[in-house]
């Protein structure tokens, strides 16, 4: 006993520093004893004791406290893999100094105010188009940015199941081990349980497990109720690959075709941050990118350049959706043909969630209201993302409704466009139908490259990038004609955007952007705090479960002295006996000689 118990505190020794190992101690029992029945009449038998035997080797592990470490594990694995990624995202803006995006915007509409001060001048038309030009490339930037941070969580997902199979195959294969082991009475293959405990940790950070223990000595791991290993079985995860514009997108899945819900670890980080906190990231940036482009080009279409043209946008103005009508219309029916003319009636329809009314005065005989005013009505209530226009068909006039970028963007205020459709709906007037606009009809663009959002497609006019005179700065006169050279108007006022309150959803633009910038450096700061506290109870847990598994050398020092005593004593006891035996048989049995 004294031998196994000195075995056992050397196999703790040098152990000491091996992750996962469990401090392991030997359970001894006492032998059967020996009856003695009583010498003296009346006296009760006796039993004489024979000694101890090693009965275990036990390992010294509290599985509550492994139960708790391993679900604080999967919440700390997520919230770092959370902290990681929205520190990339935050660093995509380099908003330390003044080479930020903020200082590009605030560049862009500078630039107008130097133009307002000589619009006449192509020195600073020409610095306009390259400050223009750099808002362009910072913007492409960032978006690359976020395309290389997608396809980067992405294939983290991809390497984390990999690694979650390559562990689940582990802990199978070591079931199966310490299953033909321990069939035997009292075997534990500690060791074994050990490696297999610290594959169950390992996993529980990537993901969140369940874990139970069979009668067989075998581990069953199950994911939110689902196996993922069962005695030797593994029922693995899938990493289901589609192509989407940031390359490969991974959806989680089980060999059986079952989903994976996740609840912590890693995955459950990694899969967040691509899901919902980059696109949100993403989105917002494209509110800013798109509100700057619809702006801009909103004033920028109602002034003249230098060449005496109008009605031009500054950056290009992206279409993705159509709805033609159907049926042309009459001969010399036009955008300035009255209602009553066209045959429209009144009543109202709807261009998405906004409603479109048409008074009875409006489609009076006597009224000027055209078909044009009806179609400007359609671009006030949207911000301009949705414009009818008279469009040749088939060598005909015929009226088409297109949908402008941003087809997805949420402005708040008016704006009432929110996804990729026109969705235009017949009401009590005949509108649409009179127009022979059927809303059934509705077509998506294919764009070359194909659009995939305003911050890739941006790119400046080309007639402006090839002339100079194609950049507006005057406003029309009183006649609505060119107001000549020296009008700075129009300039003024695109130089005043940035102040305009409502440029998007009621803030400035600054204002919007710095607010998007603010939310990601708060969840930062969150996030970080949220990580260190987490650290914090990790590391309680891990000294509470070191307290009880760790390796002690002043402990195992004073065991390997006491069970050293002990193997001495019963060195001497068996010394002594030898003696003892030596003087009965060879010193004994000589009277009479």
């Amino acid at each position: 006993m004294a031998q196994a118990a000195l075995d056992t505190v050397s196999h703790n020794v040098a152990n000491a520093n091996t992750e996962g190992f469990s401090r392991q101690r030997v359970d001894i029992v006492a032998t059967s004893a020996l009856p003695v029945p009583g010498i003296s009449q009346g006296a009760e038998p006796g039993q004489i004791g024979t000694g101890v035997r090693v009965f275990a080797v036990t390992r010294i592990r509290d599985e509550f406290l492994e139960f708790v470490f391993r679900s604080e594990n999967g919440v700390a694995g997520e919230s770092e893999e959370t902290k990681n990624g929205l520190e990339n995202i935050e660093s995509f803006f380099n908003e330390v100094g003044e080479r930020g995006f903020a200082q590009v915007i605030e560049n862009f509409f500078n630039a107008w105010e130097v133009l307002s001060n000589d619009p006449e001048s192509r020195s600073t038309r020409a610095n306009l188009r390259d400050v223009a030009q750099s808002f362009i490339n910072s913007v492409q930037d960032i978006d690359d940015r976020f395309d290389i941070e997608s396809r980067r969580l992405n294939e983290q997902i991809r390497l984390k199941v990999e690694e979650v199979n390559l562990f689940a195959k582990q802990i199978a294969n070591l079931n199966e081990q310490i299953s033909s082991i321990e069939c035997s009475e009292n075997l534990r293959a500690n060791d074994l349980r050990d490696s297999r405990d610290l594959l169950v940790a390992q996993l529980s950070r990537l993901i969140n497990v369940d874990v139970h223990e069979d009668s067989f000595s075998a581990y069953s791991v199950n994911v939110a109720g689902h196996s993922l290993v069962e005695k030797h079985f593994v029922s693995p995860l899938e990493a289901d690959a589609s192509v989407t514009s940031a390359g490969l997108s991974y959806t989680l899945k089980f060999s059986s075709g079952l989903p994976v819900n996740l609840t912590s670890g890693e995955l459950s980080g990694l899969i967040k941050l691509r899901e919902e906190t980059l696109p949100d990231a993403w989105h917002s940036f494209n509110i800013v990118v798109s509100a700057m482009v619809n702006r801009v080009n909103e004033l920028h279409r109602q002034g003249y350049g230098l060449d005496e043209q109008t009605n031009r946008d500054f950056f290009i103005d992206i279409v993705t959706r159509e709805l033609y009508g159907l049926n042309p219309l009459p001969v010399l029916t036009g955008l300035d043909t009255k209602l009553s003319d066209a045959g429209v009636t009144s009543g109202d329809f709807f261009i998405g969630n906004e409603r479109i009314v048409i008074t009875d005065d409006d489609v009076s005989p006597d009224s000027d209201v055209t078909v044009g005013d009806i179609l400007q009505a359609i671009a006030d209530a949207t911000d301009g993302q949705v414009r009818g226009e008279l469009d040749t068909v088939g060598g005909t006039n015929g009226v088409i409704l297109r949908l402008h970028n941003p087809p997805d963007i949420d402005f708040g205020g008016s704006a009432s466009v929110h996804g990729d459709d026109i969705d235009a709906k017949e009401g009590t007037s005949n509108f649409l139908s009179a127009l022979g606009i059927d809303p059934s009809m509705e077509v998506e663009i294919s764009q070359d490259p194909p659009y995939v959002n305003i911050s890739k497609s941006l790119a400046l006019n080309p007639l402006i990038r090839q002339d100079l005179d194609a950049i507006a700065a005057a406003r029309p006169n009183e006649d609505g004609g060119f107001s000549g050279p020296g009008d700075n108007r129009l300039a003024l006022e695109m130089a005043d955007l940035k102040n305009f309150r409502e440029f998007v959803g009621g803030d400035s633009l600054s204002e919007y952007y710095r607010g998007t910038v603010v939310t990601i450096g708060v969840k930062v700061q969150e996030i970080t705090r949220l990580t260190h506290n987490q650290n914090m109870i990790m590391e309680q847990i891990n000294q509470r479960r070191e307290s009880v598994s760790g390796v002690s050398l002043d402990e195992e020092a004073i065991s390997m002295i006491k069970f050293q005593r002990a193997l001495e004593a019963a060195a001497r006891m068996i010394s002594v006996a030898d003696q003892i035996l030596d003087r009965i048989i060879n010193n004994m049995g000589y009277a009479g000689r």
